[in-house]
């Protein structure tokens, strides 16, 4: 519950991120306190139990790759509570094979988007277009755009929302400025919104119910997504907010954009994530 706690406050990582990173911590405390040679202190946990963790239980590359990330992120937190006197773990990470990401198409975008306001809450429809529209337009990530405050948005001289800050991973801050296609989503959203009397300082809120005001939740998005996409006639495996992101990146690309420029606005801290 404490490494929880530091990765929230202290990491200032997504709810979705510090879940997996203590559920691959809490595979590795059973894995090790189930063994013959039961360990029940951290600091008798070795690289080779770590090693023995992935071949005994034939985790996939993939999968190993996110599973020692979390680990060594536990075993710096332990090292800072003097639990381990050393944070350092040789194990070799895996190299994964190059896969190029899955985007949707214009096409398929301007389905999506069409199939999104076509619902018969008319409310609901602007705010899954305007989030769907935002999400392409900005390359933002899903997490980024749930916690986007109010205040987080300048405007020009005729109220037209035209640069954003996010702060993104790490509490580390960005600004964007806005496409055409983000401004517009933005624009008309906020005509609404502005207007519901909600107090709560987030752009896309959740409408309805006891939580009401409260950030629009990732997975309310997700099944939006599959259900307006599934509508729409697109393949289910690009329909995620996530591929949002990969269709803005894809763009940005086509339009001969140099690839720093890109990891500044996908808010990349490696070059070789973008």
């Amino acid at each position: 519950e404490k490494f929880r706690i530091f990765l929230l406050s202290e990491e200032n990582l997504a709810e979705q991120t510090v879940r997996q990173y203590v559920y691959d911590c809490y595979v590795l405390m059973r894995y090790v306190t189930t063994q013959p040679e039961e360990k029940t202190e951290w600091s008798e946990v070795s690289e080779a139990d770590i090693r023995g963790l992935f071949v005994k239980q034939a985790i996939k590359p993939a999968r190993k790759r996110r599973m020692l990330s979390s680990i060594k992120k536990f075993w710096q937190y332990l090292k800072s509570e003097n639990v381990i006197a050393d944070a350092t773990l040789n194990v070799k990470t895996p190299k994964l094979p190059l896969r190029l990401p899955i985007y949707l198409s214009n096409d398929e975008l301007k389905k999506l988007l069409a199939a999104a306001r076509d619902q018969p809450n008319e409310d609901q429809a602007l705010r899954d277009w305007a989030v769907c529209a935002f999400l392409y337009g900005t390359g933002c990530r899903l997490s980024e755009m749930t916690h986007l405050n109010l205040d987080h948005i300048e405007y020009n001289a005729n109220q037209m929302p035209t640069t954003i800050r996010f702060v993104g991973k790490g509490d580390k801050e960005r600004q964007i400025y806005l496409a055409t296609t983000a401004q517009r989503a933005l624009s008309e959203w906020l005509k609404v919104r502005l207007k519901m009397k909600v107090d709560s300082p987030y752009v896309f809120i959740t409408l309805t119910g006891h939580k009401k005001g409260e950030p629009l939740n990732p997975r309310t998005l997700q099944y939006a997504m599959i259900r307006i996409g599934t509508k729409a006639g697109i393949s289910r495996e690009k329909l995620t907010p996530h591929k949002l992101r990969h269709s803005h990146a894809t763009a940005l690309f086509d339009a001969d954009r140099r690839t720093e420029e890109v990891q500044e606005v996908l808010g990349h801290s490696n070059i070789n994530m973008t």
